[in-house]
C-alpha cells in the first residue's frame, strides 16, 4: 500500500490548485476577455489565487461553486462579497455551502449587483491574503 507523508499530500493540493487557477484563467480570457485582456498571464493567475481564497473563506468548496465565484469577482468586482446582500448570503450558517451560489443567484436583486460592482476593491487584488487590508 502507498503511503504518503503530509508534505506530499499537502503538494499534491497546491498542484490541483495551481491546475484549477490555470483552468479558471484560460475560461475567464475566453468568456471575459476586455475584462482581462490587460492582464498579463502571472497577474491574471494571481488574482484568480486571491478570488479562490475568498471562495475558500467562505466555506466554497466544490469546484462549480469556487468557479463562480471567481467568475462574480472578475465580472462584478473583487469586493462583490462586501454588499451587505451578498455577505448576509455567504455568512448565514444555515445555508449549505453548496447552496450558497443558488441562494446568491436567486436573491441578489439586479440592483443590489449593480451596488456590489460599485464597491470596486480593486485593493483585495492588491493585498497577499484577499483582504484588500
Amino acid at each position: 500500500m502507498l503511503h504518503l507523508r503530509p508534505e506530499q499530500l499537502a503538494a499534491l493540493g497546491r498542484d490541483a490548485r495551481e491546475r484549477f487557477a490555470g483552468e479558471l484563467s484560460a475560461f475567464l480570457r475566453e468568456k471575459f476577455p476586455s475584462v482581462v485582456a490587460s492582464l498579463t498571464q502571472n497577474e491574471l493567475l494571481r488574482r484568480v489565487r486571491v478570488s479562490m481564497e475568498r471562495a475558500a473563506s467562505h466555506g466554497l468548496a466544490r469546484r462549480a461553486d469556487v468557479r463562480s465565484f471567481v467568475t462574480f469577482a472578475f465580472a462584478i468586482g473583487p469586493a462583490f462579497d462586501r454588499h451587505p446582500a451578498v455577505e448576509a448570503v455567504l455568512r448565514d450558517l444555515r445555508i449549505p455551502a453548496e447552496e450558497k451560489i443558488d441562494y446568491l443567484t436567486g436573491r441578489v436583486t439586479p440592483g443590489e449587483w449593480v451596488e456590489a460592482r460599485a464597491l470596486g476593491g480593486e485593493e483585495v487584488w492588491e493585498s497577499a491574503d484577499g483582504t484588500g487590508v
